[in-house]
């Protein structure tokens, strides 16, 4: 079982209210997420039982047309069975956009990892005798329509 949720808010669309903000303009963009799930029964042990979660934040300054500051935190618990298994995520961001409400972005990102005593991979790779990498940073390009 698995459910989640997220909430979106626009400062600028707060502001102007009762005027309508198209996003033609700087704003501040803040979100809030929740996942979580357990698995009710399985046959191994170690997953009967087990409930995980996260919980985060994003805050996006779309400062200019064309780009944004945006940081990111997480918190994840991928096991009630050991809470030293948790850990926090942060992700700073600059975000390339050809104008105010365009469908494309390019971003540069930048993320840390900073595991619990007991964090390691999962399945279906064996990480047990690996280190994990703790950062990693990103160069990504989004389309939508």
């Amino acid at each position: 079982m698995i459910t989640g949720f997220e909430y979106n808010f626009s400062w600028s669309k707060f502001l102007y209210h009762p005027q309508a903000f198209w996003g033609e303009g700087p704003d501040l963009i803040t979100s809030v997420f929740a996942n979580a799930g357990a698995v009710l029964e399985s046959r191994d042990p170690v997953a009967d039982g087990r409930r995980f979660y996260k919980l985060g934040s994003e805050v996006t300054y779309r400062c200019l047309s064309w780009f944004a500051l945006s940081g990111r935190y997480d918190f994840v618990a991928p096991n009630s069975k050991d809470s030293k298994e948790s850990f926090h995520v942060i992700g700073p961001k600059l975000i390339f956009r050809s104008n105010w409400n365009s469908h494309e972005q390019v971003t540069l990102s930048y993320t840390r990892w900073f595991y619990g005593a007991h964090t390691k991979g999962e399945a279906p790779n064996d990480y047990t005798h690996e280190e994990l990498d703790d950062q990693m940073f990103a160069l990504s390009f989004g389309m939508w329509w």
